[in-house]
């Protein structure tokens, strides 16, 4: 599976990279794949892909799976590379594979949460979306986006802020402020490679 996209945090432009996510084989086998990246524009922001193949014959119809598509995003400090927010971008996919052949027969429930934060946050303003590249379904290939505000959801410390604004967010203009941030990824799922991809 390669997996393409544009990443935009802070309104930063990263470059659009492919990442190779291949299932796992056997029926009764499961299989998680995971890829570590480290951006050269923004070194304070380190985020991992993960496909999670699930094959156990329970879950499996028709040679048809339910699959989870997950990206981690990791904001750090600058200064520290102290991790400030991590979040999770998780798509469940109807992932088919027979022989060689592989297909999403569906993709739904796309879902960005908060799996560490350095002070108490909440997400605002999410959108988020994930369908098929060609409009239909079954497809090789898959679409995404989301966009959020990340905020914090009480005052923080000096040190904390610190922190904060090492990674990105901007304080409000409160006595004692609170921190805000955007975040916007988008992409595509691509089973197969692409000749000049």
């Amino acid at each position: 599976m390669i997996m393409k996209r544009g990443f935009f945090v802070f309104a930063a432009v990263l470059m659009a990279m492919a990442i190779p996510i291949f299932a796992g084989t056997g029926e009764n086998s499961a299989n998680t794949v995971e890829y570590e990246l480290h951006h050269e524009a923004k070194p304070d922001i380190v985020d991992t892909v993960s496909a999670d193949f699930t094959a156990a014959k329970t879950s499996k119809t028709n040679d048809i799976r339910p699959s989870i598509f997950t990206r981690t995003m990791e904001i750090k400090d600058k200064k520290t590379s102290k991790t400030v927010v991590r979040l999770k971008y998780l798509i469940q996919v109807d992932f088919y594979e027979s022989g060689s052949f592989r297909a999403f027969y569906g993709a739904s429930s796309p879902m960005l949460v908060i799996e560490y934060a350095i002070a108490p946050m909440k997400l605002v303003n999410i959108a988020e979306g994930v369908k098929s590249a060609t409009g239909r379904y079954p497809c090789t290939s898959l679409t995404y986006s989301y966009s959020a505000n990340l905020c914090t959801t009480e005052p923080v410390t000096a040190k904390v802020g610190k922190l904060l604004s090492g990674a990105g967010f901007r304080p409000t203009e409160d006595l004692k402020p609170y921190y805000i941030a955007t975040v916007f990824d988008t992409g595509t799922i691509d089973l197969y490679s692409r000749p000049g991809k």
